[in-house]
């Protein structure tokens, strides 16, 4: 899928078709470095269309970067924005 830019655009361009879909359940695989702020991000878009997210798979990519809180947090907030409105301030 070509739609997305960022973490939030992932989901927020794919969850719509998967509810269609009739999607219960997914699974999100990324690298570990980038698991927690994915599965945050993922279960409140998907979880807000009756989606279900398993844990994320992590793949070791040899990155050892940890990505901030702070990070994780403005993303969260946007995913929390595009619930209650449909804008994800996706640049």
């Amino acid at each position: 899928d070509c739609r997305a830019v960022d973490t939030v655009t992932n989901f927020t361009s794919v969850v719509k078709d998967l509810a269609a879909g009739g999607v219960a359940s997914v699974s999100i695989a990324t690298d570990r470095s980038h698991a927690r702020r994915a599965a945050w991000v993922g279960s409140l878009i998907l979880c807000s269309q009756g989606i279900a997210v398993a844990e994320p798979i992590s793949v070791d990519s040899g990155e050892v970067l940890c990505e901030s809180a702070l990070r994780t947090l403005r993303d969260c907030l946007r995913a929390l924005l595009w619930v209650a409105c449909g804008w994800h301030l996706g640049w």
